[in-house]
């Protein structure tokens, strides 16, 4: 199934896992552009200027093409979005590790500190888990869930759908392509470092046609640090996203058009 199709799946899925409300879950600020979330099933659009935005479990946050937001969460981590980043506030559970944080859809930085022993902070995407303990990281989520992450600072763990955890230094990257075993540590080629370690944080539309790309494939696969064959698979075979992952996207797609029927009503501090 490829994305176009995905995304027609994903606009047919309900909105059972939106409708309940819970506490607040942090605290975002608008730096550019706009920002859309979904909340109860409404689209609140804000744009850049709009005071502190309260962040609240069970949000969809999707990122407008221009749009950068800081969020300062519960969880002692600040995470900052780039442009067309999708991100669900859901909580999740795997194996050992848990989280409230879903990356969806582009790419993200995260930094944590003051978390005490036995403290963890870990982000979910459809087919990678990234937990830290402390430190700063950058990762890029395609639209068909492969996973590249590259540490700024400290050991930064990543782990497929298998579990196994690699652990991660500042020059070095992995990737989860497939779903398959996090790649084994590498040092990071130029033209990726160049590409991702940026303030921007840019990504395609998800609706485009290089929303599935991750950033140097060509050169990570000449270097043999990807497999040419999965990543291939990841992108023409159907993919097996969690459903809890696979739906708020189609919502997102579906009710942001009529955003702007729907006022700017947001719980605004």
């Amino acid at each position: 199934m490829n994305k176009k199709g995905i995304i027609l799946l994903l606009a047919s899925l309900g909105m059972a896992a939106m409708t309940a409300m819970a506490g607040q879950y942090g605290e975002g600020t608008l730096e550019e552009g706009n920002v859309t979330i979904l909340r109860n099933g409404k689209p609140m659009v804000m744009s850049k200027g709009a005071a502190k935005i309260a962040i609240m479990e069970k949000d969809l946050i999707r990122m407008g093409a221009k749009g950068r937001m800081v969020i300062q969460t519960n969880e002692k981590a600040v995470v900052t979005l780039g442009p067309n980043a999708i991100l669900h506030v859901e909580p999740w559970s795997q194996r050992d590790k848990k989280g409230n944080v879903r990356m969806l859809f582009g790419r993200f930085r995260t930094q944590v500190s003051g978390l005490v022993t036995g403290e963890q902070f870990n982000v979910k995407t459809a087919t990678a888990t990234i937990g830290v303990k402390g430190t700063e990281y950058v990762a890029i989520v395609s639209s068909n869930g492969n996973t590249t992450m590259i540490p700024v600072e400290n050991v930064v763990q990543l782990e497929g759908l298998d579990g196994l955890a690699q652990d991660v230094t500042p020059g070095q990257m992995s990737v989860v392509i497939n779903g398959q075993r996090a790649t084994q540590p590498t040092s990071v080629p130029s033209e990726v470092k160049g590409d991702v370690l940026n303030e921007k944080l840019a990504a395609p539309s998800v609706e485009s046609t290089k929303a599935n790309l991750l950033p140097g494939e060509v050169s990570l696969v000449e270097a043999g640090i990807i497999d040419e064959s999965l990543l291939v698979e990841s992108k023409v075979e159907e993919f097996t996203m969690e459903e809890a992952l696979l739906k708020p996207i189609g919502e997102m797609e579906s009710l942001e058009k009529d955003a702007r029927s729907f006022s700017r009503e947001a719980e605004i501090k």
